[in-house]
């Protein structure tokens, strides 16, 4: 898992995370009931912003998400 829990749920809730880390942080998620409401709320917040910009959703283009989730995790 990433550095923080935390983290890795809010980059598992953009689809942000690759499979094998996306499932072990699925794990996780399973076995804490706090990881869990943590989760739920950044993936609430990021269907939020996905209906609230529909066209950049669909413009995006296809390496958003690895371009995000390298900015985020290379600190």
């Amino acid at each position: 898992m990433r550095h923080d829990a935390a983290d890795a749920a809010a980059a598992h809730a953009l689809n942000a995370l690759p499979p094998d880390e996306a499932d072990r942080v699925d794990a996780a998620i399973s076995s804490n009931r706090r990881l869990a409401a943590n989760y739920d709320a950044f993936r609430r917040v990021a269907a939020t912003l996905a209906d609230g910009f529909p066209e950049a959703a669909v413009a995006a283009p296809g390496d958003l998400w690895d371009r995000i989730a390298g900015e985020a995790f290379a600190r």
